[in-house]
């Protein structure tokens, strides 16, 4: 009996999932890999100044594609994504993943060396604010007007947590005017790369993986070459081996949270704002660092119109669309630029990635 209620735990994991367990699902994998992004910002930061952020990057990625071969071997191969060619768009895609990436990891090593965790943290994961606009802008879906007053309270509260006033052109662990704009930039960029997953939906995470973490290898590699370093010590090399399997685990954990997302990418992006929460609790514990009222206020501010931002769109997104209505981008259902499919078509599309999700 106890074999029998196991089986019955783990077999829906592999099984299609209705559209509720599965959003569910993605939630719970979001979650996760939020923490994961907190202990990977935790151990980045621990490295200090004097470790190379290309080399670190470039140690991190070589890992982490090392793993993800092994997993790609393990499941022969099945994750490479080369039955057929790729379309010159889901390429595109693919490059603007990567890249996108790759710039906000490395901004983001260097804002948590000017930065205090919390604050680094809470600046780079506000990228949720910013994919709504670019979800509309690259796949035209519509922004409400309430989405954009949250917006706008986010990034209030946001304000109100950094406390830029405070900040200093002096390159201090604490708060900097080059760490800020560092955190900032890595936001942005990592909203860009998280978003153009929408565009590679039907592709497995292990596939964009591997052309994410060989694109971060190869660069962080040139990166060194120009900047040079010294060889690493054992205690160094540990913590490039403990950031390379977190860095995986939590982007594996995201990329399918937002793949499994049956009802669109902003209704999981809520979930990654409890990274700078997981992180103000290791910056206490760790480092000392007690956050203020308005720091706490910031928080809460961001968290909660975030929240409320996510709802808005989500009822928005179930809303049918008007025939001739125009997205935010103040075009008609266009995808980049290119005609895309009626309505009725995308959500067959949306069915048959979500049946697949689990194939």
């Amino acid at each position: 009996p106890a074999l029998q209620r196991s089986l019955l735990q783990v077999m829906p994991l592999f099984c299609p999932l209705p559209a509720m367990k599965q959003q569910n699902l993605a939630s719970l994998l979001v979650i996760a890999g939020a923490f994961g992004w907190a202990l990977r910002d935790l151990v980045s930061k621990d490295l200090g100044k004097d470790t190379s952020v290309w080399l670190t990057l470039a140690a991190s990625s070589g890992g982490c594609l090392v793993i993800n071969t092994a997993v790609l071997a393990c499941k022969q191969c099945a994750g490479f994504g080369c039955s057929e060619r790729l379309p010159l768009r889901k390429q595109l895609w693919l490059a603007t993943r990567a890249v996108g990436k790759f710039v906000g990891l490395l901004l983001n090593l260097m804002a948590l060396r000017r930065l205090d965790l919390a604050i680094s943290s809470m600046i780079h994961c506000t990228s949720p604010v910013f994919v709504v606009p670019l979800a509309a802008v690259l796949f035209g879906e519509r922004v409400k007007p309430m989405a954009v007053v949250f917006i706008l309270l986010a990034l209030g509260g946001m304000v109100l947590d950094v406390q830029p006033w405070e900040a200093s052109s002096v390159d201090t662990s604490g708060s900097s005017i080059l760490g800020l704009a560092c955190a900032i930039g890595s936001s942005v960029a990592i909203a860009l790369s998280y978003t153009s997953l929408r565009g590679i939906a039907d592709l497995a995470p292990t596939t964009t993986l591997l052309a994410l973490y060989g694109f971060c290898l190869t660069a962080g590699f040139f990166g060194c070459m120009v900047e040079g370093f010294e060889p690493p010590s054992e205690w160094t090399m540990a913590h490039f081996a403990a950031l390379s399997v977190v860095s995986y685990i939590s982007d594996w954990l995201i990329t399918e949270g937002f793949r499994l997302a049956t009802e669109g990418a902003n209704s999981v992006a809520i979930y990654k704002f409890l990274t700078p929460v997981f992180a103000l609790v290791f910056d206490v514990a760790i480092y000392r660092v007690v956050p203020d009222a308005l720091n706490l206020a910031g928080m809460l501010l961001v968290v909660g119109a975030s929240a409320a931002m996510v709802r808005v769109q989500a009822a928005a997104g179930k809303e049918p669309r008007a025939a001739g209505e125009t997205n935010a981008a103040g075009e008609g259902d266009v995808e980049s630029g290119c005609a895309e499919t009626s309505a009725n078509t995308r959500e067959e599309e949306n069915a048959h990635e979500n049946e697949r999700g689990h194939s």
